[in-house]
C-alpha cells in the first residue's frame, strides 16, 4: 500500500468538518496534489527576519457514516482515511459525497533582536474556532508561541552568538553575513514568535 508524508495524514485527519452538495450524475471530484510553499524576509544588516511557510491538502469525501460518525476522504493520489467526527463538529450532516476539503497548515517565525535586557521566558496562546450549527462547516486551530531568548556572547570572527532559553539550555547560531554585528551586545534579547495556523474550508462541487 502506498504511503504517505505523515504530516499529509496528520491534516487529513483534522478534515472531518464539512459542507453541502446537490446529487447529479457528473464525473466524480478529484483532489488536487498537495503544494508546498515556503517564504524567508529579512531586512538588510539587521539581524532576525520572517520566515512564512505553508502545506496546502486537499481530499474529497467519499462516505460519511451518520450513525457512527465516520467519514472517508480520498487524497489525490487515491489513498484513503477514515476518521471519526468528534461531538464538537456541529455541521456533520451538511456533509456528503463528493463534496471536497481543503487543509492549509501555515507557519510564520519572526525573529527580532531587541536592547530589552528582559531575563529569558516563554509564553503560549492558542485559539480554537468552528463554525456555527447550519453555517457552512470550517475549523481553525491556531497557537503562538514567545520565546525570549538572551544574547550571552558574540563571535565576531565566526559570525556566530550564543542564545540561552528560558529553560536554561544555550545555543549557538550563525548571524547573517549582512548583519553588522557592532550593533548588536551580549545582554541583547532575541524574540522569536513562532505562529502556527490550521485551517480547514470546504467546497460544494460546482452543479
Amino acid at each position: 500500500m502506498k504511503r504517505v508524508p505523515l504530516i499529509t495524514a496528520a491534516i487529513l485527519s483534522s478534515m472531518v468538518v464539512l459542507a453541502s452538495c446537490t446529487e447529479e450524475q457528473k464525473p466524480p471530484p478529484t483532489a488536487a496534489a498537495p503544494r508546498l510553499s515556503s517564504a524567508v524576509t529579512t531586512q538588510p544588516g539587521v539581524a532576525g527576519g520572517m520566515t512564512e511557510d505553508s502545506y496546502i491538502v486537499q481530499a474529497v469525501v467519499k462516505e460519511v457514516d451518520l450513525i457512527n460518525r465516520h467519514v472517508t476522504l480520498q487524497d489525490s493520489g487515491g489513498e484513503k482515511f477514515t476518521f471519526t467526527a468528534g461531538p464538537e463538529i456541529k455541521n456533520l450532516q451538511q456533509l456528503h459525497v463528493n463534496d471536497k476539503v481543503t487543509a492549509t497548515f501555515a507557519r510564520r517565525i519572526v525573529v527580532t533582536v531587541r536592547s530589552n535586557d528582559d531575563p529569558a521566558s516563554y509564553s503560549r496562546e492558542s485559539l480554537e474556532a468552528t463554525a456555527r450549527v447550519g453555517a457552512k462547516p470550517g475549523m481553525l486551530v491556531a497557537e503562538e508561541s514567545k520565546h525570549v531568548a538572551v544574547v550571552t556572547a558574540i563571535n565576531s570572527d565566526a559570525r556566530t552568538a550564543d542564545l540561552k532559553f528560558d529553560s536554561g539550555t544555550a545555543y549557538g547560531v550563525p548571524v547573517r553575513s549582512d548583519v553588522e554585528m557592532s550593533k548588536y551586545k551580549v545582554g541583547d534579547n532575541v524574540i522569536i514568535r513562532v505562529t502556527r495556523a490550521l485551517t480547514v474550508l470546504t467546497e460544494t462541487p460546482t452543479p
